[in-house]
């Protein structure tokens, strides 16, 4: 029972960034979510020795949602 009420708590979070968000020269934001990421690009950031441990549980969870796991 109390996994069912993480998992119903967990989705109506904000999205899980990637990397930080960007302001361009027009005014308008960048995001780097998650879920719009590349998966080449995750599992390279996943692999790489300097990601931190953080990112990595965060990386493994979206992959995890892919099936890539």
């Amino acid at each position: 029972m109390e996994r069912n009420l993480q998992t119903h708590y967990r989705r109506n979070l904000m999205p899980t960034k990637f990397k930080e968000s960007v302001k361009n020269r027009d005014g308008s934001m960048q995001n780097y979510y998650m879920r719009s990421t590349p998966l080449e690009e995750l599992k390279t950031a996943f692999e790489n020795d300097h990601t931190a441990p953080k990112k990595k549980q965060m990386i493994r969870r979206e992959l995890e949602k892919r099936g890539q796991a």
